[in-house]
């Protein structure tokens, strides 16, 4: 004996309401990931702010100027750096301009450029972190710069503002997080790789020249 079963369907008697709207399409994974990944980024940001870290050695790594470290597909290498005050037109201090010096490359199958939400710049108290961008790779002096895969390291110069209660001394500090490299193709196809931020933190400590002039 086969068992039958009924499908009931309830219908509403009121009108469609004009405000109804159709379904979203679904959010896209990059969306998603790159979102995601920001949040983590902005997170180790503060974590590093307040001194989070100090309580895991794991999670903040040490390096030393002139040092060659990689993450993701990034070989980097900083040496120094330095800052000049930007002043009004009445000599009245509104910031700092800072530059750090090094060297770097991609190892990866296609260009990619260094993200600021990837870096912070701060002092040995971090009381002031401010978030630095690619201002020069090899011969190129423009922003958003990629290194090109297949180069040897070259010349790498990064920039930021700091604001004028920055107290400079003679060494400042540059974070870099540590970037994870990912594939979201089933084919495993170079376009196909996203870079996310892990969760350690290079710390590179450097030697700071202080000026007295306005920036170059």
């Amino acid at each position: 004996m086969t068992e039958e079963r009924t499908h009931r369907v309830w219908l509403d008697p009121a009108p469609l309401s004009t405000r109804w709207s159709a379904p979203r399409r679904g959010v896209a994974l990059g969306l998603v990931v790159g979102i995601l990944a920001l949040v983590l980024v902005a997170t180790t940001v503060v974590l590093w702010r307040v001194g989070g870290f100090e309580e895991r050695d794991d999670s903040e790594v040490a390096v030393v100027a002139g040092q060659v470290f990689e993450t993701g597909p990034f070989q980097l290498s900083f040496s120094h750096a330095e800052i000049w005050p930007k002043r009004t037109v009445d000599g009245e201090l509104e910031g700092w301009e800072v530059h750090l010096f090094g060297t770097g490359r991609t190892t990866g199958a296609k260009s990619d450029m260094l993200r600021g939400s990837w870096m912070a710049v701060t002092d040995h108290e971090r009381e002031v972190i401010e978030e630095p961008f690619a201002r020069r790779v090899g011969g190129l002096n423009l922003i958003g710069v990629k290194f090109q895969p297949g180069m040897p390291m070259l010349p790498l110069m990064l920039e930021a503002d700091l604001p004028p209660e920055f107290e400079p001394g003679d060494r400042i500090q540059l974070g870099i997080t540590e970037i994870v490299e990912e594939n979201q193709t089933a084919s495993g196809d170079v376009e196909g790789i996203v870079l996310r931020p892990g969760t350690r933190f290079f710390v590179v400590d450097m030697p700071l020249t202080v000026h007295d002039t306005e920036p170059p």
